[in-house]
């Protein structure tokens, strides 16, 4: 069953990358705005995608349903490739903007696309060790204790470069999870104020050429190496066909601002990227969404949230 859902979520979700379906989806956003990204709206889908098959792994690694693994590990490769292609494109993109490559989130994302979720993985990996001792197959044990001591290990340098990240990183001044105003170039022309939440970021632009000409990055004060935000933008209007009502969007830190109320937010991916609100209005990011751009949790005394309930991030079917 864990095998049959998983390929039916990855059927369903790669549609949304074949080029059709983009310009399709694109042309139907209502938010009229030179900040849309492409580009960072299919990173956004690639992240839940991987969210939802890592906690799929693991959950076939515990009922021991070694096809459903199989099928699963086989999926998370294919998401793999497309986020490190993705991560490629953004590097070059950042370098055509006068830099040889792009540091910051943009290799943070490339580390995380580079291997399969740490915790899914030593799960497994001592699955496997359970029936190598059951079987007394010694060397199998042997080999298994190895490959979990490297996995530890990577998963302890991982953290510590992650520290390193944080502490070059004091231009990004917006965390994850908060609700923040941007003003964009609306259709018919003059600005409107938009409502946010920020589910990612860069150290600097990562967009094409093009897109950064549009979006009049070389006029900002920062320019292009300033921090650019993910940001959920708030359902639009009141179209009742349900089409183009949700949008990602791209936005220099230069031209967001923080908007601190406890209103819930309207957008389909918050109840998969955040965990809730905290007595502040802001949302909390869930543990991968944190390891994925190297933040620290903020605590939140009367919003404790367990780390064993924050562990899933599950896209339902």
């Amino acid at each position: 069953m864990a095998a049959a859902a998983c390929s039916n979520s990855l059927r369903r979700h790669a549609a949304c990358l074949r080029p059709g379906a983009r310009r399709a989806r694109c042309r139907a956003q209502t938010l009229a705005s030179v900040e849309a990204s492409e580009l960072i709206n299919r990173e956004v889908v690639l992240f839940l995608m991987r969210m939802d098959l890592s906690t799929q792994l693991r959950r076939a690694s515990t009922m021991e349903n070694q096809g459903a693994v199989r099928l699963i590990q086989s999926n998370l490769e294919e998401i793999e490739a497309y986020l490190q292609e993705l991560e490629r494109d953004k590097r070059a993109n950042a370098s055509t903007a006068g830099k040889g490559s792009a540091d910051g989130a943009a290799s943070d994302g490339e580390e995380g696309a580079a291997a399969t979720d740490p915790v899914a993985k030593g799960l497994q990996l001592r699955g496997d060790l359970q029936r190598a001792v059951e079987a007394e197959d010694y060397a199998e044990c042997a080999r298994i204790r190895d490959e979990l001591a490297a996995l530890e290990a990577a998963a302890f340098a991982s953290e510590a470069a992650a520290a390193v990240r944080r502490n070059a990183r004091g231009a990004v001044e917006l965390h994850l999870g908060a609700k923040v105003a941007l003003t964009a170039q609306a259709g018919g022309g003059g600005d409107k104020a938009w409502r946010g939440v920020i589910c990612g970021f860069d150290t600097e632009c990562c967009e094409s050429a093009d897109w950064r000409r549009d979006a009049g990055v070389a006029d900002l004060p920062g320019g292009d190496k300033q921090p650019f935000y993910h940001v959920l933008i708030e359902r639009q209007g009141s179209d009742e066909s349900g089409e183009g009502k949700y949008s990602i969007a791209y936005v220099a830190q230069d031209n967001l601002w923080l908007t601190p109320d406890e209103d819930e937010f309207a957008h389909p991916y918050t109840y998969l990227l955040f965990l809730g609100m905290d007595s502040d209005g802001d949302y909390i990011p869930t543990r991968q969404l944190r390891e994925r751009f190297g933040s620290e949790r903020r605590e939140d005394l009367e919003d404790e949230v367990d780390e064993e309930e924050e562990g899933d991030g599950t896209v339902e079917e």
